[in-house]
């Protein structure tokens, strides 16, 4: 009996992405009981392990600094295995595709950092009815050559320039303190006036939104680290 019990156990973890299989389940059964509003987001996190895991990853600025890495959020994840989930285009490509294919078509609102932000992709989801917003990078395939060599000199304070990919996919620069990148499939970058901590602020419409929605990913950290 011990010795079968043994083999059970033996043959439970025969892969690495067998030692994480639980929490992915767990993480299915969320889709099945809760059904997304319009606005969803997408990151990545750590959770926190010290075991044995080939892909154990190390952050030194994050809280929890030893953990599996996984990307997506609450309604999805994928774990970190490597060069196979890497930063490359294809790679962050292939993991946004794979949280939202169940998503495709329902006219959500996506936003996502510029881990995984390009407008080719954006451009892609929009086809299938998933309407994007985020961050990008300037190393980006696709990016327009003006923004690539924009620098902060090229832009005064507060100015916008924007760019459109394909006549779907707006990709624009603000000047705040710095160059703030940004694209989005749905948004607009025209001026919107706010009241924060009783002082009048001014900032385009489009960061305004994807910083508002971004900070349920903080909320949900804060929430989660009340159980660990």
């Amino acid at each position: 009996m011990l010795l079968n019990k043994f083999f059970q156990i033996q043959t439970c973890y025969k892969t690495e992405s067998d030692k994480v299989r639980i929490l992915i389940e767990v993480t299915k059964k969320f889709s099945e009981v809760y059904h997304p509003q319009e606005d969803i987001v997408l990151d990545e996190g750590m959770g926190p392990f010290r075991g044995r895991f080939k892909y154990l990853c190390y952050n030194p600025i994050k809280p929890d600094k030893w953990g599996i890495k996984f990307f997506g959020y609450c309604l999805n994840v994928v774990p970190y295995f490597g060069s196979q989930t890497n930063d490359d285009d294809s790679a962050t490509d292939s993991i946004v595709k794979q949280m939202l294919q169940d998503y495709e078509n329902y006219n959500h609102k996506l936003y996502f950092d510029s881990y995984y932000c390009h407008p080719s992709l954006v451009y892609e989801l929009k086809q299938k009815s998933i309407y994007c917003t985020g961050t990008f990078r300037k190393s980006r395939r696709d990016i327009p050559k003006s923004l690539k060599e924009m620098t902060d000199s090229s832009l005064k304070p507060d100015e916008i320039k924007v760019y459109c990919y394909k006549d779907e996919v707006l990709c624009g620069t603000w000047r705040d303190k710095r160059l703030v990148n940004m694209i989005t499939s749905f948004d607009c970058f025209k001026r919107v006036t706010y009241i924060d901590k009783g002082k009048i602020h001014s900032k385009p419409e489009v960061v305004f939104n994807y910083n508002q929605n971004l900070r349920g990913v903080d909320l949900l950290n804060q929430l989660c680290s009340y159980f660990r």
